[in-house]
């Protein structure tokens, strides 16, 4: 799997390194994996991108959302920070925080040390108004 994730506790969250060609299937298979009770109780991600050729198309990236994750996060609130390099990799990344922004907050950054302030600005389950989706 061309995804590597690691809890990090310290941080209260979830890092996800995506490196190599990442498929529908590879996302599916991820995210399938990803939503233990653990992960989901920390309730944010930075997920680094910088290494990835993301090969799916925007319809994929949409059903895989839909039958994979939004089942999982919904009525739940989640963070994503996404990092990327390339102009593409941002289109993406753009795609994902549209599809997506029913059950995730989702902010996209360049730079690793102003991804993880923000990641850490947002509040964990159980803080805060609301459930998952944007406040």
């Amino acid at each position: 799997m061309p995804i590597d994730i690691t809890l990090d506790h310290e941080h209260r969250l979830l890092r996800a390194t995506w490196h190599g060609r990442i498929t529908a299937p590879d996302l599916a298979e991820h995210w399938a994996r990803l939503f233990t009770e653990e992960a989901l109780a920390l309730g944010r991600s930075l997920v680094d991108l910088r290494r990835a050729d993301l090969a799916f198309t925007g319809m994929e990236l949409s059903a895989v959302l839909q039958s994979v994750v939004a089942p999982q996060l919904t009525g739940r609130r989640w963070a994503a920070a996404l990092l990327v390099a390339t102009p593409t990799q941002y289109g993406q990344a753009r795609q994902f925080e549209a599809y997506a922004e029913e059950v995730s907050r989702t902010q996209i950054f360049h730079d690793e040390a102003a991804a993880l302030a923000w990641l850490l600005a947002q509040p964990l389950p159980g803080q805060g108004p609301g459930g998952g989706g944007r406040a």
